[in-house]
């Protein structure tokens, strides 16, 4: 949690995933404690910065992050979910959003834009224009873009 009051910029962004409550254990034992969700609360309430919080939706969640706007949603994401069946969870997305980004969430966006988002969101790849990436690419260093799966190919390789 040091290194959000490290980064913590009225431009900067965090999206924050700890451990499910009452799990605090997952990470590690003694890693992250349940008194630990009290401090990160604080934390939010003071950064300059927005955030994007994520957790499963218990009544001690909700009340301990009370004072932000909390967005209930299902969800089907599992590291696991190749090897297994995953059934929906519940959680939240927990932020300071503002009166625009409510109505992004309550169902702003047209079929085909939602879609495409569950899409990047079940993979994992980022979603953007070529621009984006280029920009992407040149900021990190590296390719972004969604790959073939598998290994590539080696000379030699028959099909």
């Amino acid at each position: 949690m040091n290194k959000i009051l490290c980064y913590d910029r009225a431009a900067a962004l965090f999206y924050i995933d700890p451990p499910y409550f009452r799990c605090e254990d997952d990470y590690g034992k003694g890693m992250f404690a349940r008194s630990d969700f009290e401090v990160l609360a604080d934390i939010l309430a003071a950064l300059k910065g927005r955030f994007l919080l994520s957790l499963n939706d218990t009544p001690e969640v909700r009340e301990i992050f009370a004072a932000f706007h909390i967005e209930a949603v299902e969800s089907c994401f599992n590291a696991l979910r190749h090897w297994r069946p995953v059934q929906p969870i519940r959680r939240i997305l927990c932020g300071p959003f503002s009166a625009r980004k409510q109505t992004f969430l309550a169902g702003g966006l047209d079929e085909t834009a939602m879609e495409a988002i569950r899409s990047h969101g079940r993979t994992g790849h980022p979603l953007g224009s070529a621009e984006f990436f280029d920009k992407l690419e040149a900021i990190l260093g590296r390719n972004v873009r969604p790959r073939k799966p598998g290994r590539p190919r080696k000379a030699g390789d028959t099909l």
